[in-house]
């Protein structure tokens, strides 16, 4: 690992920041912390909008620099800034009770390539 975890942790909580006030989310509660993550993530977030807090997991193991790890971090952000459609996927499946079946993996091919074209952004970069 060519980076310390207090180098990955200060620059995490850093951007957080940045990201927090550049996203309009500052009035979120959000942790960020390093640890282990499912054997195909990266990174992993927990959302509770009602809240307004988030938990994000960043893998160190996973990742090969720092600023690997803060694209993995604007990355969970963006899910974070996308969460009120989570609603809406909500109403769905109680209008439809025969689609819910199908609703988590189209919900998750649609909130992911929602994802992908805000990382093309100025948004989902580095320091703009």
């Amino acid at each position: 690992m060519p980076f310390t975890a207090s180098e990955a942790e200060k620059a995490l909580e850093s951007e957080s920041r940045r990201l927090a006030r550049l996203l309009g989310l500052s009035h979120w509660d959000i942790a960020v912390a390093l640890g282990r993550c499912e054997p195909d993530a990266m990174a992993e977030i927990q959302i509770n909008e009602e809240l307004s807090y988030a938990s994000i997991t960043i893998d160190h193991f996973k990742h090969s620099s720092v600023k690997e790890m803060l694209g993995s971090l604007r990355h969970e952000f963006l899910h974070i800034l996308i969460s009120p459609m989570y609603m809406y996927v909500e109403v769905l499946a109680e209008a439809n009770p025969e689609g819910v079946r199908l609703m988590p993996e189209l919900w998750e091919r649609l909130e992911e390539s929602v994802i992908l074209q805000l990382e093309k952004t100025d948004i989902g970069r580095s320091n703009p």
